[in-house]
């Protein structure tokens, strides 16, 4: 293909289908921005926004209470590891020790 076949093929591209559907379009959306259609999809596009906004918050805020239900789920897995863990079991004095009320008193 030389370059005239394609300034050729080019041209009738251009004028053939993307300056009509460009034309076509600039007539749309100057039609509805002066009409009360256009203002009712002025108004859906910023509800749209604005719920975009909501919704990015409220994923933000799921990740903060994600990070913050991980922390503590970490430290239940710690503490139940502690529990866990074997310990001497307690050691009851011999019979013939004093009991608790015949004990002196410690100073403080």
């Amino acid at each position: 293909m030389d370059s005239a076949e394609l300034l050729m093929y080019l041209s009738r591209l251009v004028l053939g289908y993307l300056l009509p559907a460009t034309l076509t379009t600039l007539g749309v959306v100057g039609v509805l921005s002066a009409t009360s259609v256009g203002d009712a999809v002025k108004t859906w596009l910023r509800g749209r926004r604005e719920e975009t906004e909501l919704l990015e918050a409220m994923l933000q805020e799921l990740s903060q209470i994600r990070a913050t239900l991980g922390e503590a789920t970490e430290r239940l897995d710690a503490m139940e590891r502690r529990l866990s863990q074997d310990r001497p079991a307690p050691q009851l004095p011999p019979a013939d020790a004093p009991r608790a009320a015949e004990r002196s008193p410690t100073p403080h």
